[in-house]
């Protein structure tokens, strides 16, 4: 079987070569429709890359919030669930070296409060957050002044603040000069240590604690809720469904009595939007390519009309109907693989030289990404486009009888 196919193609190749013009001039449709389906394929990954990227920037989109069931409805009255699960610093210990390769996790727990300097000079209700991690707390990780939690301060309980900048802004103070001074947090005293920005909060007052270091006062103290992070957007479906195995295995209400909420939803709908643009625009560009097959198509019928004695002469000497369709089909087949191998190269040329121009003049932010399903996608088009226009001029040839093919010639 091998052989015969090496066989065909070095036939193939020779045909080609023989009529090279001719060749070129009928498989260009295929050159261009696959040039073009590699550009929308290429352009297609890059926006995905792009979109990906984005999302991963926006950490809301990787992140599984937990929160333990504080009440239930029941025809249309909410009532308190008594007993309901909590967390505590040990459950997210465990969460964290469940994903340690996988995911960051931390623990929050925040309660309204009242803020007054160390002079006692001025007085304003804020929030006050507990945390394990600031990199998990949906701020942007950037520090405006002095430094974020360290290992230390989780461990000794560390009385220490980072305020967001609403909180530094009401201070009236440069944010440099509140490092290092003392806020009032009901009797407590707790030093500043970082001013954070925290964009999207703008009214937002909050400073945030080790969560070793919240205190609990009043009956307005949530309960607290546990953030897994995950490194990859495309983890999060999986982490979410071990998270709620461990929540079974690990609390008697096991996960009926916790809400688990994701916004991965966001990742499906920008996968299936640049779906759509591959479909459609790959549908566009398929007219190409199926003009491009019906010259294939062309090609080897005129082969057949140019090698009827050959055909002949194969059949008298005992070659079967099916070795000379074999023989047309792994021609056809050949022909549309070195067209689209052509096409392959001529649309990645014309993708990676000419973006960068289109690039400068409109600055769009992202990069054509040639990736290894386009390799795939562009082989299986070319068999398809070898099998579906060889087939008749294959069968065509296969028909013949040798008496008649010999005496045409």
């Amino acid at each position: 079987m091998l052989s015969k196919l090496l066989f065909s193609v070095s036939i193939a190749i020779e045909n080609i070569r023989s009529n090279l013009m001719h060749t070129f001039l009928s498989v260009l449709g295929v050159i261009i429709g696959v040039a073009a389906l590699v550009a929308i394929l290429s352009l297609g990954d890059g926006l995905e890359n792009f979109a990906r990227d984005q999302i991963s920037a926006t950490t809301s989109l990787r992140s599984i919030i937990i929160n333990p069931k504080t009440s239930v409805v029941t025809e249309g009255i909410r009532m308190p669930i008594e007993n309901h699960p909590s967390f505590t610093l040990d459950d997210a210990e465990q969460l964290q070296q469940k994903f340690a390769k996988q995911a960051f996790v931390t623990i929050n727990k925040q309660r309204s409060i009242q803020i007054a300097s160390e002079e006692d000079s001025l007085r304003f209700p804020a929030i006050l957050a507990g945390t394990t991690d600031l990199r998990l707390t949906g701020l942007k990780n950037d520090i405006r002044a002095g430094r974020f939690f360290n290992e230390a301060d989780l461990e000794s309980a560390a009385q220490k603040i980072i305020l967001n900048n609403n909180f530094a802004t009401k201070l009236s103070e440069p944010e440099e000069s509140l490092i290092g001074k003392n806020l009032i947090l009901e009797n407590k005293s707790f030093e500043i240590v970082g001013v954070m920005q925290e964009n999207g909060n703008d009214q937002i007052t909050r400073g945030y604690v080790p969560f070793t270091s919240f205190f609990e006062s009043g009956p307005d103290t949530r309960t607290a809720m546990v953030e897994i992070r995950s490194n990859r957007v495309e983890n999060v479906s999986d982490l979410k469904k071990e998270a709620e195995s461990w929540l079974d295995a690990n609390f008697e209400s096991g996960s009926e009595g916790f809400t688990v909420v994701t916004n991965n939803f966001r990742v499906e709908q920008a996968k299936r939007g640049v779906l759509v643009f591959k479909i459609v625009m790959g549908m566009i560009t398929g007219i190409a390519v199926l003009v491009g097959g019906i010259g294939i198509m062309n090609v080897l019928l005129i082969s057949v009309s140019e090698r009827t004695k050959e055909i002949g002469i194969r059949k008298a000497t005992g070659a079967k109907k099916r070795d000379i369709l074999f023989q047309f089909l792994a021609e056809s087949i050949t022909v549309s693989l070195i067209g689209s191998f052509l096409g392959l190269l001529l649309g990645l040329l014309l993708v990676f030289s000419l973006f960068p121009i289109v690039q400068s003049l409109a600055e769009v932010p992202f990069h054509p990404a040639f990736s290894f399903d386009t390799l795939i996608i562009i082989t299986v088009i070319a068999i398809l486009i070898g099998i579906i226009f060889g087939t008749y001029p294959a069968w065509k040839a296969a028909k013949l009888q040798p008496i008649d093919a010999i005496r045409i010639e």
